[in-house]
């Protein structure tokens, strides 16, 4: 259990993680409100939970491979400016005009794609991962720190949702509508750092 707590303790370094997961959790909540914006935090989180454990089994080898981390960074690019782009274009609130439309298991699989196909985020958990079996944890002790650093990151998640969710009241459509955009231009650079990425490494 001291493992677990370790683990609680460095997740709080996720606070600094200011990611396209972020800022998609971000333009959720104030768009969509608090459920559909824990369905992206919570498809993000079992995203990593997911490659966390295939790295804890051996599969660190394969997410290595170059032509792996190739694809995975060009569907990833391509994701993010194609969200990036119909956010921008988006001329007024979500929340007036397409809410029912939404489904939680649309945002779950929004933060799921944009996670998954995110080659950095398999990069820093192959390193996660390393960085615990050299300090000598067992596969069992690290099962228990990375419980521990993913609960935190949902307790902050929802902390940051909640606290996003209680500005809605005070923005315009007009204001909703200037904020997709920012975030839709946030999505576009992030897509265009990751091919910038893939030009460097490959």
């Amino acid at each position: 259990m001291t493992t677990y707590f370790n683990g609680l303790a460095y997740g709080l370094v996720s606070i600094f993680f200011l990611g396209s997961g972020f800022f998609a959790l971000f333009q959720a909540a104030l768009s969509h409100g608090f459920n559909r914006a824990m369905a992206v935090s919570v498809g993000i989180i079992m995203t990593d939970a997911v490659l966390i454990a295939l790295i804890m089994v051996g599969f660190s080898s394969f997410i290595e491979n170059e032509e792996v981390k190739f694809w995975l960074g060009v569907m990833g690019a391509t994701v993010l400016v194609s969200f990036g782009i119909s956010t921008w274009l988006r001329k007024k609130s979500l929340k007036e005009s397409n809410v029912e439309g939404s489904s939680i298991l649309t945002f779950w699989l929004k933060g799921v794609v944009l996670n998954g196909l995110n080659p950095i985020i398999a990069i820093f958990w192959i390193g996660a991962v390393g960085a615990t079996g050299a300090f000598g944890y067992t596969m069992n002790a690290q099962a228990w720190f990375f419980g521990g650093f993913l609960t935190t990151i949902l307790c902050l998640d929802v902390f940051k949702v909640l606290m996003i969710a209680r500005l809605t009241k005070y923005f315009t459509a007009k204001a909703l509508t200037n904020m997709n955009r920012v975030v839709g231009t946030v999505f576009i650079g992030f897509g265009l750092r990751l091919v910038a990425y893939l030009l460097e490494w490959f």
